[in-house]
């Protein structure tokens, strides 16, 4: 889903629960555990920017890098490399 079309259902949540929402990124296998940690929390933090450069109050996000600690599978058991790093939102 592309963010212009998130951007007002996360502001309907928010002014109606006043809620935090964790913003959660994640990173292929690709590199090493170090990288990828730095990376996915890289990719988290670019998805807080965007969201209060676009309104949303910044106490409401919070950001967190998980590396590639939830790899995503193929049918097979292979990694989804490109479905792996990924940003996930959900609310605490």
């Amino acid at each position: 889903m592309e963010l212009m079309r998130v951007k007002p259902l996360i502001q309907a949540a928010i002014a109606r629960s006043g809620g935090v929402y964790d913003i959660t990124g994640y990173a292929s296998s690709s590199g090493t555990v170090a990288h990828n940690r730095v990376l996915s929390q890289r990719r988290a933090d670019a998805v807080v920017r965007w969201f209060t450069t676009n309104g949303v109050p910044s106490a409401s996000l919070h950001a967190v890098g998980r590396g590639e600690s939830d790899l995503v599978r193929n049918a097979d058991g292979t990694e989804n490399v490109a479905a792996s790093r990924r940003v996930t939102i959900s609310r605490q």
